[in-house]
């Protein structure tokens, strides 16, 4: 089994290249570099029932990286598991999901207590209807991810108009689902609500390279030029052509 900390190095090394990704004209990694000397990052990882950490951890110890480095909050009425790559197989797909074991477990436990679970797409193919039907009468979900990128304007916090649009997500893809199972007549344009949402929700949560993304990056950029014990901030190279 991998340590902990392997996990969390990995973890570190994958959001430096997803930043980078985001932002192609900067060292992201000279940028953090100073900065990171000095300081650590720590995970604590608490369980009442099975040991956690190693691969599985990966995106949960990529996401406490995230918001630590960046100062933005995490939802929390989530639980995910899966190991993501530190690369991406194809171009924007930095952190694609690579298939654990022990996932149907998993989902039981964090289902208990939360409203959504999300993990690789191949363990997603693995679940059959007949479980996904019982946490869709409830309200709750679980949901397929297949790279980093999925996960920013799912599990982000901006802002009460995003977490208003997430929510209604939730609920709109949940009702999708569940008449996809009974076969029942579909709800006029709902699959069509469903992607127009996901992408007005992606461009707010910096899935792409959008000028909203990239101003709340500027705070942790700034903070992390002082404190490299930089005397000025170079603003224009920070922010991308509108």
């Amino acid at each position: 089994m991998r340590e902990p900390w392997q996990s969390a190095q990995e973890a570190l090394t994958m959001v430096k290249n997803y930043i980078q990704e985001l932002s192609p004209d900067i060292s992201i990694p000279w940028l953090f570099g100073d900065f990171l000397k000095r300081y650590s990052l720590h995970h604590q990882l608490l369980s009442a029932s099975y040991n956690v950490g190693g691969s599985s951890a990966g995106y949960a110890l990529a996401l406490n990286t995230m918001s630590a480095l960046l100062r933005i909050p995490l939802c929390i009425d989530f639980g995910i598991t899966g190991a993501p790559w530190t690369k991406g197989v194809r171009k924007d797909e930095v952190g694609g999901s690579v298939i654990i074991g022990g996932h149907r477990k998993k989902t039981e436990k964090v289902l208990l207590y939360l409203r959504r679970m999300y993990m690789p797409l191949q363990n997603y193919k693995d679940l059959e209807p007949e479980f996904l039907i019982g946490y869709w009468q409830r309200q709750k979900d679980i949901i397929a991810v297949t790279h980093f990128a999925d996960l920013m304007p799912e599990v982000l916090f901006l802002d009460d108009d995003h977490n208003e649009m997430r929510e209604n997500l939730i609920e709109k893809r949940i009702a999708y689902k569940t008449e996809k199972y009974y076969a029942t007549q579909p709800t006029l344009d709902l699959k069509q609500e469903i992607i127009q949402t996901k992408k007005h929700r992606a461009e707010q949560g910096g899935t792409g390279r959008n000028r909203k993304f990239y101003e709340g990056l500027m705070p942790s950029a700034c903070i992390l030029w002082i404190l490299t014990g930089k005397n000025t901030f170079p603003m224009n190279r920070y922010l991308p052509p509108i």
